[in-house]
């Protein structure tokens, strides 16, 4: 069943202090409906449930602080089912006091918190609404504070609580390369120009130097034909940690980027260099 438009006249908010001696009290105070109408004022809510606890009121709808001009249709079935698809149940028209009028949608607000009520006679009053744009602007905040967040862990996937790795002790076994490259920060021990990876040789080897011993800890990002793929945690000195790229990867040539992020042994503080170990792998299959 459609509802009917009400005409809601709402009296200018000085009447109802003329009108009711019980809120002539100076605590009550009353903000304007419209900055820009100084004469016009409503209720606010603090007033209004001090108000309620004395004498019998009812809501009969809700008004926006700041909403357009109602729109007259010439086809009252049109208006009903323009207004019906807005949730909008009446309209209402405020006396101002230069006698001009404004005109307001009666509708369930959503997205808004309340200004205030608007008395429209008897015991009956206006919600007055005003849209929120917390409601927009947090959601917003919150996917940019967890684009920051999911940035910051990818750029520093390193951080306290300091993720140390179980690495195993390296032996010359473990030593292909016995070349070692020295960097202001951290030594390294450099991949061969080639690297292949078999069935029987499914891992690359990943180490930090026992040079390094009491000085560094580092960790690795494993980078393949530029793109990401693992990152490991921070290496302890004379350890070094294997993985499997060869179950990964489809059978051909790849270009290997290990990139090192080096960390003071005591404190955890991340330096600021970095070292790349780079090999052409060559998966066998």
């Amino acid at each position: 069943m459609k509802k009917e438009f009400t005409l809601y006249n709402i009296l200018n908010a000085k009447e109802l202090i003329k009108n009711n001696s019980k809120l002539n009290d100076d605590n009550f105070k009353f903000k304007r409906l419209n900055s820009k109408n100084k004469e016009y004022f409503v209720l606010s809510k603090k007033s209004f449930k001090k108000y309620n606890e004395t004498c019998d009121t009812k809501i009969v709808g809700s008004i926006r602080k700041r909403q357009r001009r109602y729109k007259d249709y010439e086809d009252y079935n049109e208006l009903v089912s323009v207004k019906t698809g807005k949730k909008i149940f009446g309209k209402a028209i405020l006396d101002i006091l230069d006698n001009s009028e404004k005109y307001y949608d009666v509708k369930e607000v959503k997205n808004s918190y309340t200004y205030g009520y608007a008395w429209v006679g008897k015991n009956n009053f206006l919600q007055v609404k005003i849209f929120n744009p917390l409601l927009i602007f947090l959601p917003l905040l919150l996917a940019v504070i967890i684009a920051l967040l999911l940035s910051f862990c990818h750029n520093n996937p390193i951080d306290e609580p300091f993720d140390i790795v179980d690495g195993t002790e390296i032996s010359n076994d473990d030593t292909n390369n016995n070349d070692v490259e020295d960097i202001p920060l951290c030594y390294f021990e450099p991949f061969d120009e080639t690297t292949t990876l078999t069935k029987d040789n499914k891992e690359i080897v990943l180490k930090n130097l026992e040079i390094n011993e009491g000085k560094y800890l580092c960790s690795y990002e494993i980078i393949i034909d530029g793109n990401s793929i693992h990152t490991t945690g921070a290496i302890l000195p004379n350890n070094a940690v294997k993985y499997d790229l060869w179950s990964q990867l489809d059978e051909g040539s790849y270009t290997l980027v290990c990139k090192s992020t080096e960390y003071d042994y005591e404190t955890h503080q991340q330096y600021s260099g970095h070292y790349n170990l780079t090999t052409t792998l060559v998966v066998e299959k």
